[in-house]
């Protein structure tokens, strides 16, 4: 009987873990976006077991990279690293889809890293 309650109450902290997580973290993410206020975003989901993050219905208005309003139908976010978000506050990302996107570039940002691996392959 022990046995039973000690797993018992192992379950439910773990699930009082997730649950208080997941409204941290959505709580971190949605502040995020409503204090840029050149982007807006329909709906955001989340799934901490596997770190991933999707915004469904991203729209970017910023006239000092783009000449129109740019709409992404979906942003995924894969391998989101949970812990060094909330701990660290760093977003480290293995990897990012972007699915049907009118994008509207006036600049080309700069992406250092991918000059860092094609130096690196270079030698």
């Amino acid at each position: 009987m022990k046995k039973k309650s000690f797993f018992l109450f192992l379950l439910g902290l773990v699930i009082l873990t997730y649950t208080v997580t997941h409204i941290i973290v959505s709580k971190k993410i949605n502040n995020w976006i409503e204090q840029n206020e050149n982007i807006t975003v329909e709906n955001t989901n989340i799934n901490l077991l596997l770190g991933n993050v999707s915004l469904d219905g991203v729209r970017i208005d910023d006239k000092s990279f783009t000449t129109d309003t740019c709409i992404i139908n979906t942003i995924q976010i894969k391998d989101l690293s949970i812990l060094d978000y909330l701990l660290k506050d760093e977003i480290n990302i293995e990897e990012i889809t972007i699915k049907n996107a009118d994008l509207f570039l006036t600049k080309i940002p700069q992406i250092r890293i991918i000059r860092i691996f094609i130096f690196l392959n270079l030698l």
